[in-house]
């Protein structure tokens, strides 16, 4: 009977002992969770408050999206033009706005290293490394964009937030990987910041996203059913027979009662270094939102796309 007296307090104190060092642990990696929490919030980055993602909004719906490339009118190059509907599930008028980013987004590996170095049979593609690279791309907003002063401001603006995978620090060891492997002798070239870097930049600044409205059962005005930055040919453009201004022609909105359609002419020129679009990216928000504007995002692949004769 003793003996069976000792055992049994030898195996409660032996539970007791675990039940003890168990909630130690468990309010250790609380404060730990805790800290790492206080540490990223102190860092000063707001990814952990954005996200990227478009928030369902009821009142409009993106239609037949399409796509069609044509010859530009001054003879130097061609024009991509991008054409979606918009339909309206609301009886009011709502204001929205819309970046439109076509680009030319090629496999960062050349073909003559993936010959030599392929993939194994038996992992048929390895995520991290099909790095993609922008070669070319054309941004169409509120206002015309440079290429080389939106990837500055991409790469400057994402610097500060601390994540490790974009800003300066990643464009600065970007540049570093081409000119090693170009000393090598391998043909690649830095190209503009990643379709990412893109998205994640254009989601979190919609102040310059071409404004328009998606009217309700009462329609637009005369004078609002089309809305165009179109200029027509000049005199002197007509003396040289050139259409100078043409590449400045970049959307084209026609509105109507409970439907917007909008037209974006996004322009290649033929040049030495010339690409073909063959992505486009489509943010619409809502600028009434204090955050999260985003309410609609799609990314198209438009592979070998022919022009219309």
């Amino acid at each position: 009977m003793n003996k069976l007296a000792t055992y049994l307090l030898f195996i409660c104190a032996v539970f007791f002992t675990l039940n003890i060092s168990a909630q130690d642990d468990t309010s250790t990696g609380a404060t730990a969770d805790t800290s790492a929490a206080s540490a990223g919030d102190a860092s000063g980055s707001s990814l952990n408050k954005f996200s990227p993602l478009a928030v369902y909004d009821y009142r409009m719906e993106v239609k037949n999206v399409s796509f069609s490339k044509r010859y530009a009118d001054n003879g130097r190059g061609e024009v991509l033009d991008v054409q979606l509907d918009l339909q309206s599930h609301d009886a009011k008028n709502n204001k929205y706005s819309i970046y439109v980013l076509a680009l030319n987004e090629s496999n960062a590996i050349e073909p003559v290293s993936r010959a030599l170095v392929p993939h194994p049979a038996w992992r048929p593609n390895d995520p991290k490394k099909s790095e993609k690279r922008i070669n070319f791309s054309e941004l169409i907003g509120s206002k015309p964009f440079k290429q080389e002063e939106l990837g500055k401001s991409i790469w400057d603006s994402l610097q500060p937030r601390g994540t490790g995978l974009f800003g300066k620090k990643t464009y600065d060891e970007r540049k570093q990987e081409v000119e090693k492997r170009q000393n090598q002798g391998q043909r690649v070239k830095l190209g503009e910041p990643s379709l990412e870097e893109y998205i994640l930049y254009l989601s979190s600044n919609p102040k310059d996203a071409l404004e328009f409205t998606l009217y309700g059962t009462k329609g637009p005005s005369h004078e609002e059913r089309l809305v165009s930055n179109f200029k027509g040919i000049t005199d002197d453009e007509n003396k040289k027979d050139i259409y100078e201004s043409f590449p400045e022609h970049k959307y084209t909105i026609l509105q109507a009662r409970q439907k917007t359609t909008i037209m974006t002419h996004h322009y290649t020129e033929y040049r030495p270094d010339y690409y073909n679009f063959n992505k486009v990216l489509i943010l619409i928000f809502d600028p009434a939102r204090t955050e999260n504007k985003l309410v609609y995002r799609s990314i198209h692949d438009l592979g070998d796309l022919k022009i219309r004769r």
